[in-house]
């Protein structure tokens, strides 16, 4: 039987192919990896993720394609644990209120929300507990499959209402929209508070199922909050402590190349500075827009400020004893170390005065650059 002989152009192609599809797959595709987020696409977590994302794409080289979705469209704030979990999403902004009991320690942290801080200041100190002093925390996010990456620092929340709030008698018997430790301060002041998520709190004010809501002063804008709301009282009243606005899936994070986790760790700081900063700069753009609609902010009652006071000086030791009987390990402890770090990343934004560049090497420097890819 003759030989067949191939002409060498068609032999040089044959073991191309071969040779490619012995080659893992990694080497000659492109990863994809998703991120999910209920975060309203023109709201600061959003605008900063992508920024963030589009970063990490370049310094991969191409070789890491990120998948977005905002608005809920794939996982709203409540599926986004059990998202990760499952492998729906490789990664998202995880909100622990929308999972009280799976994020049980990490909660203590958010409990402290009504002791008032600067938000660069609040991002450094949630980041250095959650990320590299607090080992009880794995186990939570275990239940998630989950490793927290990142959180961004929250522009202060307030006080918005439908109607003028001249004392505190104004608010008996009303449905506020609030959440954790905000939702006991409105019980303790005889209001009713209500669980809303936060793309449903614009419907609930505008049907009159909620008088008033203590939310960020962004969400003004971004959930056009400004349509409804009349009034605000003009005093910040804390601010959500712990917005993990990246969480990646342990699946996820393990099919990613260490450069290409590596990639995503380098820029982490950028990403904790860009969307602390436009938190701050869309709440302050949120109060002009919104004045010019016609929302006044009023002076908070002498009445209100006395109570507010008095409320948050007993807010530490309650929180405390609140985590005991939720059965949180360590959470004296937790709390002592965040309300420290607190204190050193105030000293660390005075000495940074304003300089980004500054501001991002401490990040990186005090608590980044110790995370393993």
């Amino acid at each position: 039987m003759p030989i067949l002989r191939m002409p060498s152009s068609t032999r040089v192609a044959v073991a191309a192919l071969v040779l490619a599809l012995a080659t893992p797959t990694a080497a000659w595709s492109q990863a994809k990896f998703s991120y999910a987020s209920g975060s309203p696409s023109k709201g600061p977590e959003a605008i900063a993720a992508n920024r963030y994302l589009d970063r990490v794409e370049q310094a991969a080289g191409g070789s890491l394609k990120f998948e977005r979705s905002f608005d809920g469209t794939v996982a709203n704030f409540r599926a986004t644990g059990n998202s990760l979990r499952d492998g729906l999403i490789d990664a998202g902004f995880l909100l622990d209120t929308f999972h009280t009991t799976d994020l049980k320690t990490s909660m203590t942290l958010t409990d402290l929300a009504m002791i008032t801080a600067q938000p660069l200041a609040q991002a450094g100190a949630i980041n250095e507990t959650m990320l590299l002093n607090c080992p009880q925390c794995e186990a939570d996010f275990n239940r998630f499959k989950a490793i927290p990456l990142a959180y961004n620092g929250v522009a202060p929340f307030y006080l918005q209402c439908r109607s003028p709030v001249s004392s505190m008698q104004d608010l008996k018997g009303k449905a506020i929209r609030a959440a954790s430790a905000f939702a006991l301060f409105a019980k303790a002041a005889g209001a009713n508070p209500v669980s809303t998520v936060p793309t449903e709190v614009y419907e609930a004010m505008q049907r009159g199922a909620v008088e008033c809501a203590i939310v960020g002063g962004v969400w003004l804008k971004s959930y056009n909050l400004m349509d409804v709301v009349k009034t605000v009282v003009d005093q910040p009243l804390g601010q959500y402590n712990s917005s993990l606005v990246l969480a990646v899936g342990r699946e996820g994070w393990r099919k990613l190349s260490v450069a290409q986790r590596q990639a995503m760790i380098d820029a982490l700081p950028f990403l904790v500075a860009e969307a602390t900063l436009l938190n701050m700069e869309e709440t302050d753009r949120a109060f002009q827009e919104a004045a010019a609609k016609g929302v006044r902010r009023t002076p908070a009652p002498a009445d209100f400020k006395a109570f507010l006071a008095s409320h948050v000086g007993a807010e530490q030791t309650r929180v405390v004893a609140d985590a005991d009987k939720r059965g949180v390990t360590g959470a004296a402890a937790l709390v002592k170390t965040y309300l420290e770090k607190l204190d050193k990343w105030n000293r660390i934004v005075a000495e940074t005065g304003g300089d980004r560049t500054k501001y991002e090497a401490a990040l990186r420097g005090e608590i980044f650059s110790k995370l393993k890819p």
